[in-house]
C-alpha cells in the first residue's frame, strides 16, 4: 500500500521543454551529422550494447569544423535550463558529448552514478570527476523521424519519446535507473551530459571529517555503505 501511494521517486522531477533548439540550430547541427567524418564508432562498451553501431564524435573532425563555440552556445542554454529546474548552481563542463543510435542500438538499464551493481563509482576518469559525483542528467534531442529508442524509467514505469529540439532532465539517483529501448527504424542522435552541483564539490574540498561514529545517531545508514560497498561497522 505504502509503494502504492508513494512511488519510488516523482515523476515531475523528470523535466521536459519543447523548442530549446530552434529549426536553424537543428538546420546547423544535421549539417554537421550528415558527415561521415564528424562520427566514429564509440570505445569501450558500460552500459551501451549493439556495437559496434553506436557512434560518437569524432574530435579531429569537431577541432578542423572549430565547433567549440556553437557547443558552448548549446551547453550554456543547457546548464540555465538545469539551474532553473534544480534551483542551484553547476559546474558548467564545456567537453562535447554526441551519440548516434542506428537500428539494432539500444542501452541496457542502469543508473548514472553507479556500476551495473548498484554501487557508487568514485574512481576518477581521465582526471574528470567520478560518476559518483553526478547529480543531474540531461538529454538533448536533435531528431525524432525514428522508431524506438525511448527513454524508459521502469522503476517509475514513465516512458519518454519526445520531439527534436526538447531536452529533458532527471536526478542521477536511484529510482532514476533508465534505458533506452532498441532503434527499430531510423537513426536518433542525442547528446547526454551530466551536472554536478557546485555545493558539492566545494563540501569535498574542504575536507570537513565526518563526526566519529555518526552512523550510530541515524537508522537508514545501511544504504550508504552499500554504495560505497563498505562493510558497515
Amino acid at each position: 500500500m505504502i509503494r502504492e501511494n508513494f512511488p519510488i521517486r516523482p515523476t515531475h522531477t523528470i523535466h521536459q521543454w519543447s523548442n530549446v533548439i530552434d529549426a536553424k540550430e537543428l538546420d546547423f547541427w544535421h549539417h554537421h551529422f550528415s558527415h561521415e567524418d564528424f562520427w566514429e564508432d564509440i570505445k569501450g562498451q558500460d552500459h551501451i550494447e549493439g556495437q559496434p553501431c553506436h557512434k560518437t564524435l569524432n574530435i579531429t573532425y569537431w577541432r578542423a569544423n572549430k565547433l567549440d563555440l556553437p557547443y558552448r552556445y548549446l551547453n550554456d542554454k543547457m546548464h540555465n535550463y538545469v539551474e532553473y529546474a534544480f534551483g542551484d548552481d553547476f559546474l558548467l563542463k564545456p567537453v562535447p558529448s554526441f551519440r548516434k543510435w542506428v537500428e539494432g542500438t539500444h542501452m541496457g538499464g542502469h543508473g548514472d552514478p553507479f556500476t551495473m551493481d548498484n554501487q557508487l563509482t568514485m574512481t576518477p576518469n581521465n582526471g574528470e570527476l567520478p560518476r559518483g559525483f553526478y547529480e543531474v542528467a540531461t538529454v538533448m534531442y536533435f531528431d525524432d523521424d525514428f522508431d524506438g529508442g525511448e527513454l524508459e524509467f521502469p522503476d517509475l514505469e514513465y516512458t519518454i519519446n519526445p520531439a527534436a529540439g526538447t531536452l529533458v532532465a532527471f536526478p542521477c539517483a536511484y529510482g532514476y535507473e533508465h534505458r533506452v529501448n532498441e532503434i527499430t527504424r531510423g537513426e536518433r542522435t542525442t547528446s547526454a551530459t551530466h551536472w554536478v552541483r557546485c555545493s558539492t564539490i566545494a563540501r569535498a574540498l574542504s575536507h570537513q571529517a565526518v563526526p566519529d561514529r555518526w552512523w550510530e545517531r541515524y537508522e537508514n545508514t545501511g544504504p550508504v555503505f552499500e554504495m560505497l560497498n563498505q562493510q558497515h561497522p
